[in-house]
């Protein structure tokens, strides 16, 4: 590969950048909670006003058509998830500022192993109407107490005069939402100054013995490969590969999670797809099954991502990756709470949409989610969650229903 030099100009040019950033240092340490506070607001107002802007320019560089679906996706996973962050953040600092934690008034339970759990979804009125049927929980390393995590929580913000020098958060993937999630997180959980991932299905692993095996390819419509290249690798592509196990459904369930840890590059989000009939004869296999998976998010019957649009909830690798072996990276983002060290978030949704949970006396009411491709008013569902997440208030539920019923 070749490779040049850096001209003498580049090298002043990139010095002035670091000394501005070591002076920006000193200023960063000489706000308090208030400033911070009110710096977080300022940056929810500008992400609101320009908010249709940022949408439109992804979808032009995106070449994605007018009032699609996936235009929809541009708004859940670019302003939508930036403007309820800031929200919860700020609630965190505001918290300390009045020598509360941030997890006050949150959950806690038990998890497989041991584990403290804090309960992050639904937390507030909005959550149990907007994302009525789905719940999220922070597990915590075995041994964790829930004291150390209540007199943890707040990282670098329990102490902010004190500051880390400067990092360097390098944007990637095609979530527009990541970079500046990523710059707050660093700002505020680490105090340091900064410079400015993926949510894509890369395999599937289905039991052999499944009776409608072979119809699901079709249905995912996407493109298959042999799985070997594509179970050791991550790809910025439309690439999944489906992988067949053999087995009973514990034997599946069991080999599914070896194979996951054990062969898969990468550590971010695992979800599974059961049927409740399923599930129900497996006694506690499935609760095992999602505790054992060695991943940042873990989902069942929902997207990962639903864990990366969970403000208070963590988006990242599961812990262990080292620099000689990095995978998805060190550590975790979002984390509004700022619990310390968390291993993993659980995500849990219902198997079917309301339209059809009706239909079988499930008591949920979740209508066809916005990051479905399939959702008909993604576009339309997605600008009006972005525009209730600016200012949450009932009046602007029901035109959310509406169009999100529609979908």
């Amino acid at each position: 590969m070749a490779t040049s030099q850096p001209s003498t100009e580049q090298v002043r040019e990139l010095g002035r950048a670091v000394d501005d950033f070591v002076r920006g240092e000193t200023a960063w340490a000489g706000c308090d909670r208030a400033k911070r506070r009110e710096l977080l607001h300022q940056i929810h107002a500008a992400t609101t006003q320009h908010a249709a802007a940022w949408v439109h320019a992804a979808v032009a560089h995106k070449k994605l058509p007018k009032d699609s679906p996936p235009v929809g996706e541009e708004w859940i996973t670019g302003p939508y998830p930036v403007q309820t962050s800031l929200g919860a953040l700020a609630a965190s600092v505001e918290a300390l500022e009045e020598s509360r934690s941030p997890v006050d008034g949150f959950s806690f339970g038990r998890a497989p192993g041991g584990r403290v759990s804090v309960r992050v979804l639904p937390h507030s009125i909005w959550d149990q109407l907007l994302l009525n049927g789905f719940s999220a929980e922070l597990r915590m390393p075995p041994g964790v107490t829930k004291e150390t995590v209540r007199s943890r929580a707040g990282l670098a913000l329990l102490r902010p005069a004190e500051t880390k020098g400067v990092g360097v958060v390098l944007g990637a993937g095609n979530i527009t939402s990541t970079p500046i999630l990523d710059v707050v997180y660093e700002l505020h959980a680490t105090n340091r100054v900064v410079a400015y991932d993926c949510v894509a299905s890369l395999a599937v692993v289905i039991s052999s013995a499944w009776a409608q095996k072979d119809r699901l390819p079709a249905h995912l419509r996407a493109a298959l490969s042999d799985p070997g290249p594509a179970l050791d690798g991550a790809y910025f592509a439309p690439v999944l590969a489906v992988l067949e196990l053999p087995g009973s459904p514990h034997q599946f369930l069991d080999d599914a999670v070896r194979t996951a840890n054990e062969t898969f590059t990468g550590t971010p989000g695992a979800n599974l797809i059961a049927h409740p009939r399923t599930v129900a004869p497996l006694g506690p296999a499935p609760d095992d099954a999602i505790a054992a998976l060695r991943y940042g998010t873990v989902a069942l019957n929902a997207w990962p991502g639903v864990g990366y649009l969970t403000a208070t909830a963590t988006w990242g690798a599961y812990p262990g990756h080292t620099l000689d072996d990095v995978q998805s990276g060190i550590g975790v983002g979002h984390n509004a709470l700022l619990l310390d060290g968390p291993e993993r978030t659980v995500v849990r949704g219902p198997f079917r949409p309301a339209s059809r949970a009706i239909l079988h006396g499930e008591p949920v009411m979740p209508p066809r989610p916005p990051w479905f491709v399939t959702n008909r008013t993604a576009d339309t569902t997605g600008r009006l969650l972005a525009d209730f997440a600016a200012a949450p208030r009932r009046s602007a539920l029901p035109r959310v229903f509406a169009s999100a019923l529609r979908g």
